[in-house]
């Protein structure tokens, strides 16, 4: 038991040993100019977090089966062409994401269970419909976890702290055959949540992709093997980078701009904005990654007290909305009022 942790961090050091290669290669670095990351940091950091990552998932121990690691290093090299500038059209990358997502729900049969909704389980009844939906599902979370990642440590963090609810709750047990391993697995995830904290290195999409998979997985193989947990609690855990994307589709759309091209006016752009410009936060960056995820941790906590009342979740899922309208169009209307220099 003892070899496995020890393979994954001398596996951590080659990566991290990396570190200046990479920079001096210009292989792999996250600035490339765009005007949405001009508006929160300037800095070339390499993007491989996703391999720490990919290693982690490989070598930590996770009862998980082949076809879901198959699946999971077709998701990351679809991130790696992305991060690498050779898959750029996002309608391709959104196409090549549903084969993937369709093909792997389809062969691994999982569906979604009941939502306590009678039109929608009838309709959901047809598998086909259902594998459909799911596949949709996924795209949402990993479009939307990639849309958060503009601040150290957000999506990073927004996982890590689902992982540990269901470690509290007691839903992780299938995951793996010794929670020895599960620490190692935390604590190894937490080491790359420090570096991203100080700006070493960065996920990139191969990185979002590959966490997000994993945790979706997971998620939904928890509603599967308890349907008597609200179906709602589930969306709880994932309804921020959810609702980010949907929120911008439709804000993009009445604006009348392209709901593929990326902005600064992500909820997260908005924080790190008050906080660079008008706080005057020196390291407004990681400070808005870890503002947002103090408020995740504590309305997730909190969702996660009741995990089998539907009204009380979907009460949750209104007042989450309620509080990111109420907080997005404050901090619009303060940089609209701004002058940027």
């Amino acid at each position: 038991m003892e070899i496995y942790p020890l393979v994954i961090f001398f596996l951590f050091l080659i990566v991290i040993f990396l570190h200046r290669p990479f920079i001096k290669e210009k292989i792999l670095l996250s600035y490339t100019g765009n005007h949405h990351q001009k508006f929160t940091t300037k800095t070339a950091v390499p993007i491989t977090g996703g391999i720490l990552i990919l290693i982690l998932i490989l070598f930590g121990q996770l009862n998980l089966n082949i076809i879901f690691f198959l699946f999971l290093a077709f998701i990351f090299l679809l991130g790696i062409l992305s991060d690498l500038n050779i898959l750029i059209s996002p309608l391709k990358r959104f196409f090549f994401q549903f084969v993937i997502f369709f093909i792997f729900i389809f062969i691994s049969d999982i569906y979604l269970p009941s939502l306590k909704i009678s039109i929608l389980d009838f309709f959901f009844q047809e598998k086909i419909i259902n594998y459909f939906f799911l596949a949709i599902c996924f795209m949402i979370l990993l479009n939307g976890s990639n849309f958060i990642d503009g601040c150290n440590t957000l999506v990073l963090g927004f996982y890590l702290i689902i992982l540990v609810i269901l470690y509290r709750l007691g839903l992780i047990s299938f995951l793996v055959q010794d929670l020895i391993f599960f620490y190692f697995f935390i604590l190894f995830l937490f080491f790359v949540f420090i570096l991203n904290l100080f700006q070493k290195i960065f996920l990139g999409e191969s990185g979002v992709y590959t966490i997000a998979f994993l945790v979706g997985y997971i998620l939904v193989k928890i509603a599967l093997d308890n349907q008597k947990i609200s179906p709602y609690f589930i969306a709880n855990l994932l309804w921020y980078p959810s609702f980010e994307v949907l929120f911008s589709i439709i804000r993009k759309i009445i604006s009348k701009t392209s709901p593929l091209q990326p902005d600064t006016l992500h909820l997260h752009h908005l924080i790190f904005f008050f906080l660079h410009k008008k706080a005057k936060i020196r390291f407004a960056n990681s400070a808005t990654g870890l503002l947002i995820n103090i408020y995740n941790l504590l309305i997730l906590f909190y969702a996660s007290e009741n995990i089998f009342d539907t009204k009380f979740q979907c009460l949750l899922i209104l007042c989450n909305t309620f509080i990111y309208f109420l907080i997005y169009f404050f901090l619009y209307k303060v940089k609209n009022s701004t002058k940027v220099k």
